[in-house]
């Protein structure tokens, strides 16, 4: 008899760590799964697929009515890349985003160190692309747009595109950048190019284009384009 109950025991605790065993495999499995479903969502991210197949509906909290305009560029400005922080090709890409819509660029010029710190001060109807400095104060940000306008007819003088290498790297970060030199201030709707978060940037124009741009002009500052 003793020799029976023991035997069974021994059965018994056999049989319960096989189902120990399979029920940490299917955890495991169960684990594994739920990895894997977050991290699909996660590459759901339309900054950085540039995804121009999205819907209309997502872009509907967006209409010309609430994208500010600050101001305006009277003539197609330049662009000058200073202190080596993107390419020459990078910034035609970027510029060729707007293009698209109608908007016109002057000359891309990269210059040296020396040359850009002689030109920073002086150049008008000019975009300057430039690496930050401790003044901007940059913490948590990829880049930062300065504009400099007419107070009177709020026209643009210049503008300065601070950015740091890595960022000018990433899809639609300088396409958003130009498009706060160009005078657009931020947009609600998520994928739009003008939205404030890294995160929500998309290829949505709803409102940004060159036709809502003259339009805006006209009816804000008394300026009428050709």
């Amino acid at each position: 008899m003793n020799g029976s109950l023991s035997n069974n025991t021994s059965q018994n605790e056999t049989y319960k760590k096989r189902i120990i065993k399979i029920m940490r495999f299917l955890i495991l499995i169960l684990f594994t799964l739920l990895v894997s479903l977050s991290s699909k969502n996660t590459e759901r991210n339309p900054h950085k697929r540039g995804d121009d197949n999205i819907s209309e509906a997502d872009f509907q909290h967006t209409t010309k009515k609430n994208i500010e305009l600050v101001g305006y560029w009277l003539t197609p400005p330049n662009l000058i890349i200073c202190d080596n922080v993107t390419t020459v090709s990078r910034v035609k890409q970027a510029i060729g985003f707007w293009e698209k819509m109608g908007y016109n660029f002057g000359e891309i010029k990269k210059f040296n160190q020396i040359d850009c710190l002689k030109i920073r001060k002086y150049q008008t109807n000019t975009i300057v692309i430039q690496l930050p400095t401790s003044q901007q104060g940059m913490t948590n940000k990829l880049a930062l747009t300065n504009t400099h306008r007419n107070t009177v007819t709020n026209q643009h003088i210049s503008s300065e595109i601070f950015i740091f290498p890595f960022a000018c790297k990433k899809p639609l970060v300088l396409e958003h950048e130009l498009g706060h030199a160009l005078g657009w201030r931020h947009a609600k709707g998520k994928y739009h190019i003008m939205n404030r978060s890294v995160n929500m940037i998309g290829s949505s124009t709803v409102g940004v284009r060159y036709s809502s741009y003259k339009r805006n002009v006209a009816e804000q500052f008394g300026y009428f384009f050709p």
